[in-house]
């Protein structure tokens, strides 16, 4: 009897063995191959996580790499300058009759799937150098991802410096959703740390991670929506409540902003930036109202660019091959620079 179990003890033993080397062995060649297709079809898996970091100011949680140079991203090519910014190099300085606008946002401010010099900072900096008497500069401190607390502590930390006279915040729905990474405890912050840096070092890894996210995302969606009283309109109204977490952290992050603003003689300046999948049937007007009625009450500065957009409604502007994508491409960018040019403008803020 003793010696059967010692048999069945080594046999199991042998099996977990070969299970576990197997199991490395396969990982390995996953490993080699997702590299191999990289190298040969550049962007095409790692892209992103290239060009970020983890931070160790856990209030930004993350922040982009400096001194990248062309890094390939779908059909692009991104760079950062030596601050850590998607622009070109500025000096910390404003130069004698400069005119300095600080931008900040997520991905679609950031330019997500357009070349730098299609982005609506460089376009905007070239309407106003073109059309107006003095030097303007326009610097682009989006980076995809960030809400608006995150945006709050890049102003503190880094845009600041560079003495703007507008700060202009692109905000976006998701703005509201629930994101408060400097309230994560110590262990937690480690851990999802520990997640960036795997992100960046294994391309397995980052495939798996990636898959396991738009899945986890469907399935909360498709719970969501997939109730008959559900809709996305819903989704957002509570999303946008009196009650919600993140919508009160975006206001109190936009209160923030502009009371550093006002420190620093700047002028902040909300820029709603709407959904462009559907402009000819449009539903979130109420959401806008939700947002201008916010900064009208606590005396902020809002650009609503919805009508601008709606000129253009019967034109697919999204990214990707099919323009799905809901970040805007070259001409959803130019609709922006043009709608915050005519603002700027019109309220006699330049």
């Amino acid at each position: 009897m003793l010696k059967i179990r010692k048999y069945k003890l080594k046999k199991f033993t042998v099996n977990l063995s070969v299970f576990i080397v197997t199991l490395i062995i396969l990982l390995i060649l996953s490993e080699i191959s997702l590299r191999i297709i990289e190298n040969i079809n550049e962007g095409s898996i790692i892209q992103f996580p290239n060009v970020i970091r983890p931070s160790k100011d856990q209030q930004l949680y993350f922040e982009l790499v400096p001194n990248i140079k062309n890094q390939k991203f779908h059909e692009t090519k991104i760079s950062i300058n030596s601050e850590g910014y998607r622009d070109k190099e500025y000096s910390i300085e404003k130069p004698d009759n400069t005119i300095r606008i600080v931008a900040l946002g997520d991905s679609v401010g950031f330019g997500w799937g357009v070349n730098l010099e299609d982005v609506y900072t460089e376009v905007l900096e070239k309407e106003l150098n073109k059309n107006l008497d003095k030097n303007y500069e326009v610097l682009n401190f989006a980076v995809p991802g960030f809400y608006t607390a995150q945006e709050l502590r890049m102003l503190e930390s880094k845009a600041i410096k560079y003495s703007p006279d507008i700060i202009l915040v692109i905000y976006l729905f998701n703005d509201a959703e629930v994101k408060s990474f400097h309230e994560y405890d110590k262990l937690t912050f480690i851990y999802r740390q520990l997640n960036f840096f795997m992100k960046r070092m294994s391309y397995l890894h980052y495939s798996l991670s990636t898959v396991f996210a738009e899945t986890r995302a469907k399935l909360n969606e498709r719970e969501i929506l997939g109730q008959p009283e559900k809709t996305y309109i819903d989704l957002l109204e509570a999303m946008f409540s009196e009650n919600s977490e993140g919508w009160n952290l975006s206001k109190w992050s936009l209160i923030e902003i502009d009371k550093l603003a006002k420190g620093s003689d700047s002028e902040l300046i909300v820029v709603i930036f709407p959904d462009i999948q559907d402009l000819k049937n449009y539903k979130y007007e109420n959401i806008h109202k939700i947002i201008l009625n916010f900064c009208k009450e606590n005396n902020l500065n809002c650009m609503d660019l919805l009508e601008s957009y709606k000129y253009y409604a019967d034109t697919p502007m999204g990214t990707g091959p099919e323009k799905k994508d809901a970040h805007p491409d070259a001409l959803g960018h130019k609709i922006m620079a043009d709608g915050i040019y005519k603002n700027l403008i019109d309220d006699n803020l330049i």
